[in-house]
């Protein structure tokens, strides 16, 4: 089993602390479930913002940000 987890920076400032998408929860619960033994990538896009994320799935704007990419190898590596 495999977790991919993203964030990025305005999330952080727009939620208050304790928030599910603190950094701080995405780093400790990453580093649990490593202890546990599953498989954990764990990424920062401090330039990307919620839309162009969103914008970065699409078939038109893959090219516009990395995690399409390492979202595909990560998926493709638990996929069979």
């Amino acid at each position: 089993m495999g977790v991919y987890a993203r964030h990025r920076k305005a999330d952080a400032e727009a939620r208050p602390r304790g928030s599910p998408v603190c950094p701080r929860n995405k780093v400790e619960f990453a580093a649990r479930l490593r202890q546990a033994g599953v498989d954990v990538e764990a990424r920062h896009y401090p330039a990307l913002d919620h839309g162009r994320m969103v914008l970065a799935l699409s078939r038109m704007f893959r090219d516009r940000a990395p995690m399409p990419a390492q979202m595909t190898g990560f998926l493709q590596r638990y996929a069979g």
